[in-house]
């Protein structure tokens, strides 16, 4: 049984010509409009429009949502409208079929597309809104941060002060990456530091006679490099060791 069409009505509130309401003399979305108005949410406090209960749509949802096993998956998940979870509910309303983008026969079908193509469609480029860097958004985030948020609590970053999810390492993801390249350009420096101490003659002469020790006995480059490093250690910290027992 299909429902009555909607009579087409010239809207009174915004000049559109469409279906509607002609007693109120109203299209379909300001006659939506006019049955939840805005008024102050009694959860939330702000002004958005009326649901039911008093509320708007976000803390009604809140109101309904309780945590189930959802029959469809077998595991325990909010659910507030129905007996399933979301995920569920989205997977049985995806039908089987081509995908509209690749032409590939899949399974499920999100609004006509694959899981792929319907991901590239509401892809775009730009800066990610966490951790700032240029590439491939989905819902203005890039991959690595969707996944960050879904895997850690919301909190107070103590280092930039946002409101992030917050990782192992107490900060979130943007600041705790940071803090690692800083980490590894201070190691660097201290590399680079040790490398060019000064040296007498003398100790010039047994890091070449060092060298061609290890070259003449077939050492890896990763060896000498190690062998190097550990003997330009030992010559720079001799002062601090005293005099030999």
């Amino acid at each position: 049984m299909t429902a009555p069409a909607w009579p087409v009505v010239t809207c009174t509130a915004c000049g559109a010509t469409g279906p509607g309401r002609p007693r109120a003399g109203l299209c379909k979305r300001c006659y939506a409009r006019a049955q939840h108005p805005v008024q102050p949410c009694q959860g939330c406090g702000q002004a958005r429009r009326h649901l039911a209960a008093g509320l708007c749509a976000r803390c009604y949802r809140l109101s309904r949502t309780r945590m189930i096993l959802c029959p469809g998956c077998g595991q325990e998940r909010p659910v507030y409208f129905g007996d399933r979870c979301e995920r569920c509910k989205r997977r049985a309303a995806a039908p089987a079929g081509a995908c509209a983008g690749c032409g590939k026969q899949v399974a499920r079908l999100w609004a006509g597309r694959c899981r792929t193509c319907h991901a590239r469609l509401y892809e775009t480029t730009g800066g990610c809104r966490d951790c700032g860097d240029l590439t491939r958004l989905t819902s203005g985030l890039c991959k690595a941060c969707r996944l960050f948020r879904w895997g850690h609590p919301a909190g107070l970053c103590p280092w930039c002060g946002r409101c992030q999810p917050i990782g192992a390492a107490g900060a979130c993801r943007s600041c705790a990456a940071a803090s690692r390249a800083a980490a590894r350009a201070r190691r660097q420096r201290k590399k680079k530091a040790a490398a060019r101490l000064p040296l007498s003659p003398a100790e010039r002469q047994l890091l070449e006679t060092l060298t061609g020790y290890g070259q003449a006995r077939g050492w890896s480059e990763e060896t000498q490099r190690r062998t190097r490093r550990s003997l330009i250690a030992v010559l720079a910290s001799g002062h601090d060791l005293g005099q030999p027992p």
